[in-house]
């Protein structure tokens, strides 16, 4: 089993609440129709290629742990898929944030979303900031 250093997951933790509240949205998108994230909003290609870029570029400093159960519900619940898509934009990879792809940063947030065991969908998520910002991060009905 793999140990977390307390100090990598409050680092981590504070990363989190900061974006969170850096980048609270007052409301998702008004036009367009609303999705959930329980409604399949990524395709297994894309979480798995969101794995792969993952492991590249996020994963020497980050453990996925950092990034699922209850932690990653009470910073994103209730807030936009775009919320979480600029937090990670804006501040990563560290030493150069905003350096990879949209679609690169879309398939990280599609795979943090596998990890957090919300269903996958037919269809890629697209990463334009319209589309992002009408799904709704919730937590799944049983919890």
């Amino acid at each position: 089993m793999t140990r977390i250093r307390p100090s990598v997951l409050l680092s981590s933790l504070a990363v989190l609440v900061a974006g969170a509240a850096f980048f609270a949205s007052p409301a998702l998108a008004q036009s367009g129709e609303e999705r959930s994230v329980l409604d399949g909003v990524y395709s297994p290609e894309q979480a798995s290629f969101g794995q792969e870029v993952y492991e590249a570029e996020c994963a020497l400093c980050h453990m996925t742990q950092e990034f699922t159960g209850r932690i990653f519900l009470l910073s994103w619940s209730n807030r936009s898929v775009h919320d979480l898509f600029r937090s990670i934009r804006s501040t990563m990879p560290f030493d150069r944030p905003g350096g990879l792809t949209d679609e690169q940063y879309t398939a990280i947030v599609s795979y943090l979303l596998k990890l957090n065991d919300f269903p996958e969908g037919d269809e890629e998520m697209k990463a334009s900031e319209e589309a992002l910002s009408q799904i709704k991060i919730e937590p799944p009905p049983n919890q």
